[in-house]
Order: structure tokens, then sequence, then C-alpha cells
């Protein structure tokens, strides 16, 4: 086994658990996508306070149900054209939700420079996925 392949499989020991609890209490998975845009939100309001080591910890969390809600959908066989719609805008509203965060964070720093290559990275970030 490759040591990337044994790093997958240990991080997805506690991951099969998650899965198998969310399925077993029967969580639809768009809450669960919910949930995830919600805790990156989370990370957003770390990331605008300079708290970038609780910012990524945050993130870690949040992707984890980013992760997760597709894994529950396929094993509760509730897999819908509107769960997949649903998935890719929440992702994009956690993506604008972070970008937002370090907008912030850099405009109180008065970096009108970074300011401007987040923006610039979050509009490529946003186009990126509808192109």
């Amino acid at each position: 086994m490759t040591f990337t392949g044994f790093i997958g499989a240990a991080c997805m020991f506690p991951l099969r658990a998650i899965i198998a609890t969310c399925v077993a209490l029967r969580i639809h998975p768009n809450i669960l996508t919910f949930v995830g845009v919600l805790i990156n939100i989370a990370a957003a309001c770390a990331l605008a306070t300079g708290r970038f080591v609780t910012a990524g910890v945050i993130m870690i969390v949040a992707n984890i149900f980013d992760f997760i809600d597709g894994k529950v959908a396929r094993e509760l066989h509730a897999e819908t054209k509107f769960g997949g719609f649903w998935d890719s805008v929440i992702d994009r509203f956690s993506d604008i939700a972070l970008f937002i965060g370090l907008i912030y964070l850099y405009s109180s720093l008065r970096r009108t420079d970074y300011v401007m290559i987040t923006a610039l990275a979050m509009m490529f970030a946003i186009m990126t996925s509808y192109t």
C-alpha cells in the first residue's frame, strides 16, 4: 500500500462511522450540505479576525460535511438533481464566505493590494465551476 493510500484509508475509518451514523439517523443529505456552509461561515469569521489556524481547523470540519453529504445521499438512495444543484450552489456560497472573510481582514489592515488579489481569486473560483 502506498503512503497516500494508507493516509486515505486511515482517514476513511472515522468518516465511515460518521456516514453510518447519519444514515442510521436518516439525516437528509441537504441538511448536511447546509450545516457545512454554516460551519464555513464560522471559518470566514475566524479569517476576518486573522485567526488562520482556527479558520483552518473549522474549514476541515466543514469539508467533512461537504464530503459526507453525497455519500449519505447514495447510502439513503436519496440522490436527486436538486441535491446535486444544491450542493454545487452551497459550495459556491462557502467559497464566497471564506473569500469575504479574507477581504474584510485585508481591508481592515488597509491592504488594498491583498483585497484586489483576493477579489480576483474569488471571481476565478466562482467562474471555474460554471465553465
